[in-house]
């Protein structure tokens, strides 16, 4: 077994298995889990003004000190957001250790998404990654690391009555300019808070409760924004 290999199967070893996925409707439990947050995602929620779900899904929502400046370099209402959930609902921690196999697995990511990965992992147990980047979420699940995006929290959140929307808090998110594709829409929310989805590790929605593919959604018809609740 290769070393990395090694490194991955001690990490997948490290987990307690708790995270976030679907619950019964009205559910409001806070989940036993530590959140280590990209840029993008702390952006998103401000825009739709829904920082507040962080503390209501997760014990306790961290950045690593290089998203801490880059979310400071935002302007605008959704950075007073932001500034205001810094030291409350958000605490900025160093990135910690990391060994020289996982520098070298997450070598050509962003700072900011290299300093996430090596936070999550020197949290004890291994955190859950909140990241909307593409790369590097592949990393992330590469290293066999528990991922969720925006829109996988934003569902954990519907699950748990604590949006009154998925479609329309994306909406709202797009609408105050937080790029989100047609594509990634359609794929992984549900139309007009229909049926209950299940939630993998990587915020993908794939099937319906019985098991079925969820049907595509259109974006342009998605219902009117819904502020968090």
């Amino acid at each position: 077994m290769c070393a990395l290999r090694r490194e991955r199967v001690q990490l997948s070893a490290r987990r307690t298995g708790t995270g976030i996925g679907p619950r019964s409707s009205g559910s409001q439990e806070t989940l036993q889990v530590i959140l280590v947050a990209g840029t993008g995602p702390i952006i998103a929620l401000a825009k739709a003004d829904c920082l507040n779900l962080l503390p209501r899904l997760a014990t306790e929502v961290l950045i690593p000190r290089k998203v801490h400046r880059e979310l400071l370099a935002k302007t605008g209402s959704d950075a007073d957001r932001i500034e205001a959930a810094i030291g409350t609902i958000i605490r900025v921690r160093a990135a910690g250790f990391a060994s020289s196999k996982i520098k070298a697995a997450t070598d050509h990511l962003g700072e900011g998404e290299r300093e996430v990965i090596h936070l999550a992992l020197s949290c004890s147990p291994v955190a859950m990654i909140l990241m909307d980047d593409q790369t590097g979420r592949k990393t992330t699940t590469e290293l066999g690391l528990p991922v969720i995006g925006t829109i996988g929290l934003l569902v954990a959140a519907k699950e748990r009555s604590l949006i009154s929307s998925v479609s329309g808090t994306l909406l709202l998110m797009r609408t105050n300019g937080y790029w989100l594709s047609d594509k990634s829409v359609s794929q992984n929310s549900p139309c007009h808070g229909g049926a209950s989805v299940p939630l993998a590790v990587s915020g993908a929605i794939r099937t319906t409760a019985s098991g079925t593919l969820a049907p595509p959604c259109n974006f342009k018809t998605l219902s009117k924004p819904y502020p968090c609740s």
